[in-house]
């Protein structure tokens, strides 16, 4: 499973679809969280789920965080994650 950081679930949700990609509902959730310094704050996310039958056994999702900066997880500054380039055959025909 391989996770993208994603600005608007729903919108990356048409995009698949759009390009022929098997896309699910849109799953979203909230719960409360822990802040790093002291208190908590309720953080929420949208998923948007991702197969295609040329690949199989392999799914991926791109995650939508509503309030990144309220993320346990965050870095300081709440600066965005490192993106890592994604490459992949061609002999797949895929174009997204």
């Amino acid at each position: 499973m391989l996770t993208f950081a994603s600005d608007d679930a729903r919108r990356d949700q048409t995009a698949f679809t759009e390009k022929g990609l098997t896309t699910y509902p849109v799953f979203d959730f909230s719960r409360r969280a822990a802040l790093p310094g002291g208190g908590e704050a309720t953080v929420a996310f949208s998923l948007a789920y991702v197969t295609d039958d040329r690949m199989p056994g392999v799914a991926f999702f791109a995650c939508q965080q509503h309030a990144p900066c309220l993320s346990e997880r965050s870095p300081p500054g709440c600066r965005s994650a490192r993106r890592i380039p994604l490459a992949w055959s061609s002999s797949l025909g895929l174009k997204v």
